[in-house]
């Protein structure tokens, strides 16, 4: 599911990055694929399952704090990330994630991570530098750089929380939840959705504004919500490492750019650290594990077990 998610968030690069050569806004982007994600995932729901709309008040808040990081903070962050630093840094940035990731889940379970889980970690953080080519030539603002890393931390605490809701919930529910979260805090904030060009947005642009919601939203997250519930942490988080690599080779695909011989082996790295990532020893159960007292068709809540037990890769 994660694999899936970030190939999905890697092609989507591409349409996002003809968005803004075409002249629409980034944070225009930004806005009109979480509202327009949740406002399609609310229909649907409701026509189809709305049990699943219902979310137990225990899990308001930390589905609020999932919701400000795993959207608004890491889509607005990234954004202002890309407005001050060179695409390639930005991401390299962005992507030391499944450390952070791995330092959480080492805190939390109050055991250091095995060797062969941290030494894949690091790989896959170094294949994706190598990807991206953080190397290349930029000037390097401070504010860019701490964005990036705001960035990279909502994704990690986004991770985090999801893993360790206080109760089970499906992922359908998880994902309408921060959706909704994000549409409350993004029809306000940077711009206001009544501000938006409509009329002067041209029918290729509403094509493509449609690809990154579908491509970037609503499809990554919610596999992304699903692979949270079945894996640890750190092993999403180095999954997630594919989506530069995807994106350089889309990029390369159907825009033109190049492709280098270091991003060629950074390729390899993050795939063989993905496929690392995902084998027996490298990390324990999920930190909250999904009970099979919830059912997605019915929207039942199971309490999660306070006492579960954690490894990290081990």
């Amino acid at each position: 599911m994660a694999a899936i998610g970030a190939t999905c968030g890697g092609l989507s690069a591409s349409i996002t990055r003809a968005l803004s050569d075409d002249g629409v806004d980034a944070t225009r982007v930004n806005q009109f694929r979480f509202i327009g994600a949740f406002i399609v995932l609310a229909l649907i729901l409701r026509i189809a399952a709305p049990a699943l709309m219902r979310i137990p008040r225990v899990a308001w808040r930390p589905l609020l704090a999932a919701g400000l990081l795993g959207s608004f903070g890491t889509g607005l962050a990234y954004i202002v990330s890309l407005t001050l630093l060179p695409i390639a840094t930005a991401q390299a940035l962005i992507y030391t994630s499944p450390i952070i990731l791995l330092g959480l889940s080492s805190v939390i379970a109050r055991r250091w991570p095995t060797p062969v889980a941290l030494a894949t970690v690091v790989v896959a953080v170094g294949g994706c530098w190598l990807v991206v080519n953080a190397g290349a030539s930029g000037s390097i603002d401070p504010l860019g750089v701490a964005a990036a890393l705001i960035a990279a931390c909502s994704f990690a605490g986004y991770v985090t929380i999801i893993g360790r809701l206080p109760v089970a919930l499906p992922a359908l529910t998880i994902v309408i939840a921060m959706f909704g979260v994000a549409t409350v805090t993004l029809a306000i904030v940077p711009d206001p959705v009544w501000t938006f060009p409509f009329a002067e947005t041209t029918g290729e642009q509403w094509l493509g504004l449609l690809g990154v919601m579908v491509l970037a939203t609503l499809v990554p997250y919610l596999l992304f919500a699903g692979a949270t519930l079945r894996l640890p942490g750190p092993v999403v988080g180095v999954l997630a490492t594919i989506e530069p690599a995807v994106a350089v080779i889309t990029a390369w695909i159907t825009l033109g750019q190049s492709l280098g011989a270091m991003q060629i082996v950074g390729v390899v790295v993050v795939l063989a650290a993905a496929t690392a990532a995902q084998l027996p020893g490298f990390a324990g159960p999920p930190a909250t594990p999904h009970h099979d007292g919830v059912t997605a068709t019915t929207g039942e809540f199971a309490v999660a077990n306070p006492t579960s037990n954690e490894r990290i890769g081990g």
